[in-house]
């Protein structure tokens, strides 16, 4: 059974589009698969758009903030609380391309609040000690 399909040539007007009958079999295996990966291709165009649309947003934040920790609790930059989360997650999957890893690390991103608050607190230890008091308690001590 044979059906047509309008399969416009250059950029014609409507009365100058010609018909080019295909079956149902060569639209399934021909066409439809073009016409997904033309659909893909602009699903990721839009995509990438809009990750770096929220991209410019994390850098005014980070401008305005000192910092790229953007809460989900923060009710005036929710979805970008929600967008930096998405990017920790996708990093912590391996799912998140090198590219866009790049991008984030230029502005200080942090992958890891956790692990970045431990090393914060280790460094403030070591940075806030008073070299003088310590030695004087180690002879303190030593000398008990």
């Amino acid at each position: 059974m044979s059906s047509s399909l309008e399969m416009p040539r250059g950029s014609p007007s409507k009365k100058q589009s010609s018909s080019i009958p295909i079956s149902a079999e060569e639209r399934n295996v021909v066409v439809e698969p073009l016409w997904e990966e033309a659909l893909k291709r602009k699903l990721n165009g839009e995509e990438e758009l809009l990750w770096e649309k929220m991209f410019d947003e994390l850098k005014t934040f980070k401008e305005q903030n000192g910092h790229c920790n953007v809460s989900e609790n923060d009710e005036r930059n929710k979805s970008l609380g929600q967008w930096v989360n998405k990017q920790r997650y996708l990093y912590k999957k391996n799912a998140l391309r090198s590219s866009r890893i790049e991008q984030l690390e230029s502005i200080g991103f942090i992958w890891d609040l956790h692990e970045h608050t431990r090393e914060n607190e280790l460094e403030d230890r070591n940075c806030n000690a008073d070299p003088v008091n310590e030695a004087r308690e180690y002879l303190e001590y030593q000398n008990r």
